[in-house]
C-alpha cells in the first residue's frame, strides 16, 4: 500500500543528486489574502566542521573554492550562491508558483508591514543584514545597494566580525515597533561566539533605509558552569504572561568532532536537551539583558530552532517544534509536534504533526528523515506551517530535499487535550 505524505502540499522538491539542499523556510499570508512562502539553499554536508571552528571558510565543502564558502571581496558571481527563491499560493496552500528567485540572500525572514511584504536576510553567509520590499504580491522585490534602499548593517571581511548570524526568526509587532532576532559570531567560535542581539524599527517608518532600525548591545553567552551547554542562538521574539518582552534563545553544546556528534544523537547522550535562555528585551529595543531566573529552563524542542507566538484569543502561547518526548534516540528531528502553554514555564504536548510513516527502526528514521525549523503563523482559526523536510530519498535528516506545507484545523479545540510535556535532561 502506498504511504500518504505527511503533508498537505510540497513546495520544492530538490533532487539530491545536484549536491544541494533545501533550508531557511519562512511563510507569510498577505493581506489580500495569498500565501508567500521562501527558502534558500545550502550545500551538501553543510555541517558545521568544528573541528576546524577556528579556520577561515570551515564550511568549505569538497567542489567548492573556499571563496564561496566565506565573505572576503564578494562579487556578483559569489551571490549566485546566495539564493532565496520565493512562492505564491492563491489557493490556502494547495498549489504553489515559484515568482522569483532573489540572489544575494540567505536566511531569510517575510513578513507584511503597512501592506507590503518584506524579506529580511544576510546578503550571505554571515553576511550584511539586508531586507527587501514587495508592493505585487512576491513579483518583484527591491534591490539593497545603499543605506536608503535596504543596507542595514554591513558585515566584516573572511570572518572578521561583524558576522551576523539569521535564520526566520520571527518578527513580532509590539506597541507600535517591529521587532527580530540576530546573532553576531564574535570571536569567531560556533556557537560560543554567538551574541545575541535584537533589531527593531518604528512599524510607520520606511523599513529600506537603516536609520529606521535599532540595533540593541549585543549580550555575550555566559556559559554554563555545569557544561551543559555551550552556546546560544536563533532567539524568538515574545511577550510573556507579565507583559515583559523576550527574546528566547535556543542553547546548543559544542559538537566537537564526530565522538561528541554520535554521543549527542545517542540515547545515552549526556548533552542537555531542550533548554532555553530568556534574554530581557527593554527600553524599545535599545537594550538586552540576561534574565537570571529564567537561564537554562525546559522548553519543548529547543534543541533546534523553534517558534512561539501568543493567541490573543485563546489566552495562550503555542509552539511548534521539534519533539523529544519520544525516543530511542534522545535527540531527533523525525517529529514534529504543536505545543501550548500558559505562562511559557508549563507546556502541553498536543499533537504530532510529522512523523516518519517508512518502516524503519528508530535509529535509521532518525539518520535519515527530519521535520525541521518550521515557520508558521495563525490563519483565522488555523494554524499554517511551512517545514523544511528531509523525507524519502534525502541523504540524511538534516540536508532537506522538500519545503513542505501544512495546516492546523481548528487549532483551539486541542487546548482541551493533551499531556504534560517533561524534560528528563
Amino acid at each position: 500500500m502506498e504511504l500518504t505524505n505527511p503533508w498537505i502540499s510540497q513546495i520544492k522538491y530538490q533532487d539530491p543528486a545536484t549536491g544541494f539542499n533545501l533550508a531557511s523556510p519562512s511563510m507569510v499570508k498577505l493581506d489580500t489574502g495569498e500565501l508567500l512562502a521562501s527558502h534558500d539553499y545550502q550545500w551538501r554536508g553543510d555541517f558545521p566542521k568544528t573541528e576546524n571552528k577556528d579556520k577561515r571558510g570551515y564550511r568549505e565543502t569538497e567542489g567548492l573554492p573556499e571563496a564561496l564558502s566565506h565573505h572576503e571581496d564578494i562579487t556578483d558571481l559569489k551571490l549566485d550562491q546566495y539564493i532565496t527563491s520565493v512562492y505564491r499560493s492563491a489557493d490556502d496552500g494547495l498549489t504553489w508558483e515559484l515568482t522569483g528567485d532573489i540572489k544575494g540572500s540567505t536566511g531569510g525572514k517575510l513578513f507584511v508591514n503597512r501592506g507590503s511584504a518584506y524579506l529580511i536576510s544576510n546578503l550571505y553567509e554571515y553576511g550584511s543584514l539586508v531586507i527587501r520590499r514587495s508592493d505585487d504580491k512576491g513579483s518583484t522585490w527591491t534591490n539593497p545597494v545603499d543605506e536608503d534602499s535596504g543596507f542595514l548593517f554591513r558585515a566584516g571581511k573572511a570572518y572578521e566580525p561583524p558576522n551576523y548570524h539569521h535564520v526566520p526568526s520571527n518578527v513580532l509587532k509590539f506597541e507600535g515597533r517591529l521587532y527580530t532576532a540576530y546573532e553576531n559570531n564574535d570571536p569567531w567560535h560556533w556557537p560560543k561566539g554567538l551574541r545575541a542581539f535584537v533589531l527593531s524599527a518604528d512599524e510607520d517608518s520606511d523599513l529600506l533605509k537603516a536609520s529606521s532600525w535599532r540595533k540593541s548591545n549585543e549580550v555575550v553567552f555566559p556559559g554554563d558552569p555545569a557544561g551543559r551547554v555551550d552556546g546560544w542562538m536563533e532567539g524568538n521574539i515574545v511577550v510573556d504572561s507579565d507583559g515583559q518582552m523576550c527574546s528566547v534563545m535556543r542553547l546548543q553544546p559544542e559538537l566537537d568532532g564526530d565522538a561528541r556528534r554520535e554521543s549527542y544523537m545517542s540515547g545515552k547522550t549526556k548533552y542537555a536537551i531542550d533548554k532555553a535562555a530568556f534574554l530581557k528585551i527593554e527600553n524599545e529595543g535599545r537594550h538586552l539583558v540576561n534574565d537570571p531566573e529564567r537561564w537554562c529552563v525546559d522548553l519543548p524542542g529547543a534543541m533546534t530552532k523553534f517558534t512561539i507566538f501568543r493567541d490573543d484569543i485563546g489566552g495562550r502561547y503555542w509552539l511548534i517544534a521539534n519533539d523529544m518526548f519520544t525516543g530511542p534516540p534522545r535527540v531527533h528531528r523525525n517529529i514534529l509536534s504543536l505545543f501550548s502553554s500558559e505562562d511559557l514555564s508549563s507546556w502541553i504536548r498536543h499533537k504530532v504533526l510529522m512523523e516518519d510513516r517508512h518502516e524503519k527502526t528508530p535509529e535509521e528514521s532518525t539518520l535519515k528523515t527530519g521535520f525541521q525549523y518550521a515557520d508558521w503563523q495563525f490563519d483565522g482559526d488555523d494554524i499554517i506551517y511551512v517545514v523544511r523536510t528531509a523525507y524519502k530519498d534525502a541523504p540524511n535528516y538534516h540536508d532537506a530535499n522538500r519545503i513542505t506545507f501544512g495546516r492546523v484545523e481548528d487549532f483551539r479545540k486541542f487546548s482541551q487535550s493533551g499531556e504534560l510535556w517533561h524534560s528528563d535532561s
